[in-house]
């Protein structure tokens, strides 16, 4: 009887899994194939819809030029050179701007390439580059500030390994998130962020691949360490 019980759920987890990773997959597929808008605002909701879950996808935005026209930066934290962005993206764009006839900021910095595609978008941003939105402009520029984690990652001590790389996970859990975002450039990873410790305020993330992980593990999951906490 309990082994009839289990094949029942099993079955019933995977059909629900397939019929959530059918509605994801079309959702994606109209989403992928969508081209940059001009209003800034609905690509910064079309870029936050490819990355749920990710506390790691920075949006920052800045006003350029003389219009002072809106503009935005998204890229992972972590995977790109901070200083790279602030000094060859930022600052041009803020003092040592271009504009076009009708005033909008043009870049020109070396290096940047053009896309027109959310699908481009993402593929970029996953692999540590840069993208930079403009309102009024119907594409987007892309910068290579790819930066991994520098810190000297050794080989982890009780867990020696023969092949395969030989790098273990630091103290610090967004170079951790970067490490697994460097190796696993999939924007159906998720990143979810919980509170551990009431009094320490210690962080935990849950990280997973949406279209593999049941939503009823991740729930229980979720359940389990909403009750550890003291």
């Amino acid at each position: 009887m309990f082994i009839f019980s289990w094949l029942f759920k099993r079955k019933k987890y995977a059909q629900k899994g397939n019929q959530t990773a059918a509605s994801r997959q079309q959702t994606q597929t109209s989403s992928s194939s969508s081209t940059i808008h001009n209003d800034l605002n609905q690509n910064i909701e079309d870029i936050k819809r490819l990355f749920p879950e990710s506390p790691d996808l920075v949006v920052h935005r800045f006003s350029a030029g003389k219009q002072e026209t809106q503009s935005v930066l998204l890229y992972i934290d972590g995977l790109t050179d901070k200083n790279s962005i602030n000094n060859n993206i930022l600052r041009p764009m803020m003092y040592d701007f271009q504009e076009d006839k009708k005033g909008i900021p043009a870049p020109t910095i070396s290096g940047a390439r053009s896309v027109s595609s959310i699908n481009d978008v993402e593929n970029a941003i996953l692999q540590g580059e840069t993208a930079l939105f403009i309102e009024g402009r119907q594409e987007a520029w892309i910068y290579d500030t790819k930066g991994w984690p520098q810190r000297a990652i050794e080989d982890p001590q009780l867990e020696a390994s023969l092949k395969g790389a030989h790098q273990g996970f630091v103290e610090t859990g967004m170079q951790n998130i970067a490490l697994l975002r460097r190796y696993l450039p999939n924007k159906e990873l998720r990143i979810k962020q919980h509170t551990v410790d009431r009094r320490g305020q210690t962080k935990a993330w849950i990280i997973y691949l949406e279209d593999v992980a049941h939503p009823e593990v991740l729930q229980e999951l979720v359940t389990r360490i909403k009750k550890s906490r003291c």
